[in-house]
């Protein structure tokens, strides 16, 4: 952190020292001068004030740069003394120097932008004291300021500007007669104003010289940093082709030479891990933090951590038992073992944390506790998910189904923490993958009817990151294999991490949102699918933004995240920057211009960000949909509005269109397509793209009319003789889901060219007629009266307010026709679209029940048939 420092407080000095005075056009010289004078007083007080605070930050800012440069001598003797075959070694002191090199170059001071500014006010400075010096009555010399300021040359070319020095020199101009001099205050204010702004030229010129030695000192540093850092960046090179390309003998070889190999792994390990006590010339110990001693320091210092953990969270769930009754059933036993479990990790890594933050910096501490902390953390993400999504059974389940993969990244962390030597990791993880392959096949197959699917889906995954990891460590790729060990661990904690919270957010929207929306929008039960259609989307937003757009981004970037963390813990993170921001696909232009440039990360980012559009598409729909049902809805005094009252189709094409279009220029900008490429292109296939393409723009065409206002979603329509409402209209097609329940498409031009009705486009109703048949004889006024009595029980109204029969109109009943058996008379009314075929059936029912009542008979076609013999 103090290195971060470095140079900051000169910086800040000097803003905070630059004066800010001016004098303006005032009403005399005289006053010029008295303006002028305070102006640099208050300028020369606040550069001595500075001036101080630079002399205290300047003894900080050395001991920074000594400190700098011894660290930049340890990191290259640690560098150059690393052996080829230790792998773990190796890849640590590279990362330190790749590190350190780029947060030096981060935290580089503009020297020259400084040096610059500084020249720039010597510059405005020497003019105005040689200003004031000339003023009547002129003095010879100024002698406040340096010698080497004054008129000669100096090595940093701080020097009166030449022409007012020739001017200055030139003897006639001194004897020169004046014609006004100034008065003796304007004397004493030219002379205040030159002592004042002499030793604010000295000032900057001190500032100046300090600047120029730390740069020199900075330039050697960098200079040796990076002589280290290329060093670092070639070793980097050879080191990923043997792990990535040549790899290691395969596990067949290794026990071919069983006895020499492990001899040999033996031997590097009694001279990593046992305990030297050596001395120097003058009789000092000498010995490494890196060996026996600290190691073993550490892991008693871990496991005396984990059995406090584990003591204190064995109380705690024991306490907490006491006041939740839940907790007291028998079958909570199973998942008692999850909780402690997770409280014992909780508070474990909450320790190391504490332990981090006042344990004096030690690498070795520092790099092994910060590996124990992520595993900590890791578990904690693990065990939580499974205290919250499953039951009392099924933890118990998923801890085994989990366990393998916990236990493999464990060993893999100890691998790391103790730097193992490559010999020795050769023998032993082959067969230990073995182990947690069998393992881990044994306990998917044990439980895999008992935790739920995703988690079964999840233990079969990790059998065959198991599977293929052990092909891979026999083959001879064991620094592959640990690699994808630890990358797996960071996923399943990143996958069960974000199932919880999905799982939580399900939860919070079949409870709390409910209650909430029947508050807010004081309803007797909101429908979560409705919800999550945009229904309510001023209290839903949040919910929806989470539901909709954060999971599905953390989703995505959980891969890469992962990768770079278990990179992270092979010091391996300059690789992964290099495969995930370097471009997989990159073209130049004959300037060298880059015109395309894919990389990993530019597919992630468009990956995520069509969530982001997609989401802002769903909040716009839903906020006009909501602002123009409000509106309509107070302009009519209505509780509810019906589908096809408010045309939202055009709409929300529009929205759609709108929004797909910056995201496809999004695209195009970030990875840099060739716009003009693009347009000789479509230049060239625009006629057979015409041809080709004619009855779909034709389709477009007419969709843009039609969703302009001659149909709306929820319009009952009718067509070749198919009655049905409009579900959805595309730019190619209309959906219409039929009375008899099936869905069917219409191509908006085959819709146009045909004789479509649609019959709720001036008003909702359509006549109705109904024919009924009476005896020949029978008072057809009696009837009628019986009838129009009858029917006034179908005159209610629909779920929207409206009068189910036309209450302008009413029902009329006329006589039809003189039938063959019957006098018919025909029951007329104008019924709602939406509830004709129900009304029909209710109404004929309703007549024939009427009719029966009162003994009115319906007679039935007769014949007489005349046998002539």
């Amino acid at each position: 952190m103090k290195k971060r420092r470095l140079f900051t407080l000169t910086a800040l000095v000097l803003l905070l020292a630059v004066p800010a005075f001016a004098v303006f056009n005032e009403k005399d010289l005289g006053q010029t001068l008295s303006v002028l004078r305070q102006e640099l007083k208050s300028d020369y007080s606040k550069m001595s004030n500075s001036r101080e605070r630079l002399s205290r930050s300047t003894d900080v800012q050395h001991h920074q740069m000594v400190s700098m440069m011894k660290k930049c001598n340890e990191l290259a003797l640690m560098l150059y003394s690393q052996k080829q075959d230790f792998t773990f070694d190796m890849t640590y002191a590279l990362k330190s120097v790749t590190r350190e090199y780029e947060e030096f170059n981060n935290r580089r001071m503009p020297f020259d932008d400084i040096v610059s500014r500084m020249d720039l006010e010597i510059d405005r400075y020497s003019r105005l004291v040689e200003s004031l010096r000339r003023l009547p009555p002129q003095l010879h010399d100024v002698y406040d300021v340096p010698d080497s300021l004054q008129y000669h040359n100096d090595s940093l070319n701080f020097d009166i500007p030449q022409e007012l020095e020739t001017e200055c020199l030139d003897p006639q101009h001194f004897h020169q007669t004046s014609s006004f001099e100034l008065d003796e205050q304007g004397l004493i204010d030219r002379d205040s104003c030159l002592f004042y702004a002499a030793n604010l030229l000295k000032m900057y010129s001190g500032i100046k010289d300090q600047i120029v030695e730390d740069n020199y000192y900075y330039e050697d540093t960098s200079a040796r940093l990076k002589e280290s850092y290329d060093y670092a960046q070639a070793r980097y090179e050879v080191l990923q082709k043997r792990i990535f390309v040549d790899g290691q003998d395969n596990y067949i070889k290794v026990l071919s030479n069983f006895g020499r190999k492990w001899r040999t792994a033996m031997r590097e390990m009694r001279g990593k891990y046992e305990s030297k006590f050596s001395v120097d010339e003058n009789g000092i110990p000498v010995k490494s933090q890196w060996q026996g001693p600290m190691v073993f320091g550490f892991v008693a210092f871990v496991f005396g951590f984990l059995i406090i953990a584990a003591l204190l969270a064995f109380w705690a769930v024991k306490m907490v038992k006491r006041f939740i009754k839940h907790m007291r059933r028998e079958s909570f036993k199973a998942k008692e073992r999850c909780l402690i479990y997770l409280a014992t990790s909780f508070i474990f890594a909450c320790a190391i944390m504490v332990a981090l933050i006042f344990v004096p910096n030690r690498n070795f501490f520092s790099v092994a506790a910060n590996l124990v902390l992520a595993f900590a953390w890791l578990l904690v993400a693990i065990l939580m998910s499974l205290a919250i999504r499953l039951n009392d059974e099924q933890s118990k389940a998923g801890m085994h189904i989990y366990m393998p993969v916990v236990i493999s990244g464990l060993f893999v962390i100890i691998f790391r923490i103790i730097f193992i030597p490559n010999s020795f990791i050769n023998m032993i993880l082959p067969p230990i993958m073995l182990v947690f392959l069998v393992w881990q096949a044994a306990v998917c197959r044990k439980y895999k009817d008992i935790v739920e699917p995703g988690d079964a889906a999840l233990g079969w995954i990790t059998l065959a990151v198991f599977a293929a990891t052990t092909v891979v460590v026999w083959i001879g790729y064991v620094f592959i294999g640990v690699m994808v060990l630890i990358w797996w661990l960071f996923q399943v904690a990143s996958i069960e991490t974000i199932t919880a919270i999905r799982e939580l957010l399900e939860r919070y929207g079949k409870n709390k949102l409910v209650a909430d929306l029947n508050k807010f929008y004081g309803i007797k039960k909101a429908s979560v699918t409705k919800a999550r259609e945009g229904e309510y989307i001023s209290v839903t937003w949040l919910y929806d933004l989470i539901r909709m757009t954060v999971l599905p981004v953390i989703t995505i970037f959980s891969i890469p995240f992962c990768l770079m963390m278990a990179s992270d813990v092979f010091d391996f993170m300059g690789t992964f920057k290099t495969l995930y921001y370097s471009p997989i696909v990159s073209l130049y232009d004959a300037a060298a211009k880059p015109i395309l440039h894919v990389s990993v990360f530019k597919i992630v980012l468009v990956a995520g960000l069509y969530f982001v559009f997609k989401y802002l598409i769903y909040v716009t729909q839903a906020l006009y949909k909501d602002i123009v049902t409000m509106s309509v809805k107070r302009h009519n005094g209505a509780n509810s509005i019906r589908l096809n009252q408010i045309n939202f189709s055009l709409a929300n094409h529009v929205i759609n269109f709108v929004f797909w279009a910056i995201y496809v220029i999004t695209i195009i900008v970030l990875w840099k397509i060739p716009v003009g490429a693009i347009s000789v292109v479509f230049a060239g296939l625009a006629t057979g793209l015409g041809l080709a393409m004619k009855d779909i723009l034709n389709n477009f065409i007419y969709g843009i009319q039609l969703m302009s206002g001659r149909l709306r979603v929820g319009d009952w329509v009718e067509c070749d003789g198919v009655r049905g409402k409009v579900t959805a209209i595309s730019y190619q097609s209309t959906q219409i889901e039929t009375i008899q329940g099936a869905v069917m498409s219409f191509l908006n031009a085959d819709l146009f060219n045909r004789n479509f009705m649609n019959l709720t486009k001036n008003n909702a109703y359509e006549f109705v007629k109904i024919v009924v048949g009476v005896n020949y004889g029978a008072n057809v006024e009696s009837i009628r009266e019986i009838l129009l009595t009858a029917l006034e029980e179908v005159k209610t109204e629909d779920k929207y307010g409206r009068d189910i029969v036309d209450p302008k109109r009413g029902i009329t009943i006329a006589f039809d026709e003189f039938g063959d058996s019957s006098v018919n008379l025909a029951v007329k009314q104008f019924v709602l679209v939406s509830e004709r075929n129900n009304f029909i059936s209710r109404e004929k029912e309703i007549i024939y029940k009427t009719l029966n009542e009162n003994n009115i008979e319906i007679p039935f076609p007769q014949r007489d048939v005349h046998i002539i013999q």
